[in-house]
């Protein structure tokens, strides 16, 4: 949906996001390289996204992540970028990829509900 977006030539990221359950919108794949963390880069990524979800009337995204039940680094790095843009922790489903691999749904309001 975004293609990639590139500095000097190199990808540092390839978002693809669609909208799905009515009003969810599912950040499907989204990363930055390694080197380009902590630049604001992975933020003004998401806000475009987040931007695009609200002008076609969401009011929620999901991210799909590596759940904690599994001890790997570079997923507690991601949970963490998840939590610290607004996203909570929903369900993990140990049947959706496999029990090797338990998928954390994380979900994030895209607007105050009273």
């Amino acid at each position: 949906m975004f293609g990639n977006w590139k500095i000097r030539r190199k990808n540092l990221s390839a978002p693809e996001a669609f909208w799905n359950h009515y009003h969810t919108g599912d950040l499907f794949v989204c990363g930055v390289l390694p080197e380009y963390h902590r630049k604001g880069i992975g933020e003004t990524l998401y806000t475009a996204v987040e931007t695009y979800f609200i002008q076609n009337g969401c009011d929620f995204v999901i991210v799909k992540t590596l759940s904690d039940i599994i001890h790997y680094g570079p997923y507690a790095q991601t949970r963490k970028f998840y939590e610290k843009i607004g996203f909570s922790p929903l369900i993990t489903l140990t049947e959706m990829w496999d029990e090797n691999n338990p998928c954390l749904i994380m979900i994030k309001p895209l607007h105050e509900f009273h």
